[in-house]
């Protein structure tokens, strides 16, 4: 599984993968797979898939040499932090973390990953993901839809407006902090939205 990063602004990495199988075939191993549904709930989930394929790419996202290689890259951003917190200075991840690096931040959280179904109409609503997941992100796996959409923003009041457009193998990865505001929707009517979410989360001492 190849993939590069990059970035859309000073503090949202981006990812983009090739997965070797096609939108069409990728859509149609989803579809075949069992789903966990809660009761009132547009959002399906699919942790652990049947299919061998599927399986080796939650397996590739959560491998030590794509995690560290990643939070290293959301390391290398800005990140703005001496502002946003008002302490001035050149403050990054590292000091948002009592020093700690990004080796030493994926050392202390367990990773998860899982696929997502979301059906018409699906939406978060606007908020910031709880701190005792540092680092949050999602992987897009249907083909180019304007109606999949992710958008982020510096406030509630939807400052700073950014958007990451549904495209096949893309993805972001966002470190969690008050600022850090996104919303992501399925507005069409009629299709399914198919994503990977995958995080770090804190381990209990």
């Amino acid at each position: 599984m190849k993939y590069k990063f990059g970035s859309i602004n000073d503090r949202i990495a981006t990812i983009q993968f090739d997965f070797d199988i096609d939108p069409n075939t990728m859509q149609r191993l989803l579809e075949q797979e069992q789903w966990d549904t809660p009761s009132d709930s547009q959002r399906s989930f699919c942790q652990y898939p049947k299919n061998p394929r599927l399986q080796n790419i939650l397996d590739g996202v959560t491998a030590e040499k794509f995690r560290i290689e990643l939070l290293e890259h959301l390391y290398s951003l800005d990140h703005n932090l001496g502002e946003i917190y008002g302490q001035g200075g050149n403050r990054d991840l590292q000091w948002l973390w009592n020093g700690l690096t990004a080796r030493q931040m994926d050392s202390i959280c367990g990773v998860g990953a899982y696929f997502t179904r979301d059906n018409p109409g699906y939406t978060t609503n606007l908020h910031i993901d709880r701190l005792g997941h540092p680092f949050v992100g999602m992987i897009f796996l249907n083909q180019d839809n304007q109606d999949f959409t992710t958008d982020f923003y510096s406030s509630r009041d939807k400052t700073d407006h950014k958007t990451i457009k549904h495209k096949y193998g893309k993805g972001w990865l966002q470190a969690n902090h008050v600022n850090t505001w996104h919303e992501g929707m399925n507005r069409s009517k009629t299709q399914k939205r198919y994503c990977i979410c995958f995080n770090w989360g804190l381990l209990s001492p």
